[in-house]
């Protein structure tokens, strides 16, 4: 389980202010100790795992109870997950065999090491898609396939290996209409973004900037 730096609500209120804090609160008494485990592949150097390092503390801080769990991968797997992520952004066909091969593999010791159980499960991208494989007969779970990627226009050979997994979902969140696949048979919802953006981009872009008088 991955630790987490507390990240608190407070912390965001003068980006989106008082009032979505507060319907934050509201939304989430009806879900309150339901239990939630994020899943993805890297625990730090990816847009994913910022967003986890932040999500999974605020979502405690509304009273359910949040997890965080990094699938295992070596060279081969991550060589293989990179290039069907080229792959599923530009259309071009340049996995190879062994490329699947090795998914299969990775996610065959993964299902064996790892044990994801909670009431909602959200798989990020395709590198733990396979995951799915553990969700449990006549329960209750959801499983829901978060892809941070554009499927619009795939590579059809990785997205044939690919949508096998991600058909078993119960739905899939994706960042843009623009990047969804239309022929997911599973429901699908859209990140609808209402905090200003130009303020957060100057503040993501300054993180790690050492600022001048000028610049405050």
């Amino acid at each position: 389980m991955i630790a987490q730096k507390p990240h608190k609500l407070s912390e965001y209120e003068p980006i989106v202010g008082p009032q979505v804090i507060e319907d934050l609160k509201i939304f989430a008494e009806n879900i309150r100790k339901k239990s939630v485990v994020h899943v993805n592949s890297t625990k730090a150097g990816g847009g994913v795992a910022e967003i986890l390092f932040r999500l999974t503390p605020l979502m405690n801080e509304l009273g359910l109870d949040a997890k965080w769990e990094v699938i295992k991968g070596d060279q081969a797997f991550y060589e293989a997950t990179k290039t069907f992520h080229n792959a599923l952004q530009t259309g071009m066909k340049i996995a190879k065999p062994r490329n699947f091969e090795e998914f299969e593999k990775k996610t065959a010791e993964n299902l064996r090491d790892i044990s994801i159980d909670a009431d909602t499960i959200f798989i990020h991208d395709p590198q733990p898609v396979g995951m799915i494989a553990q969700r449990k007969t006549n329960s209750d779970q959801q499983w829901i396939w978060r892809c941070h990627i554009d499927v619009s226009n795939p590579a059809i050979d990785v997205w044939n290996f690919l949508s096998r997994y991600v058909r078993r979902y119960d739905a899939s969140v994706f960042s843009s209409p623009a990047f969804a696949h239309d022929d997911l048979g599973i429901l699908q919802f859209m990140q609808i973004r209402t905090v200003n953006f130009h303020r957060l981009s100057l503040i993501e872009y300054y993180r790690n900037t050492d600022l001048t008088l000028s610049d405050r």
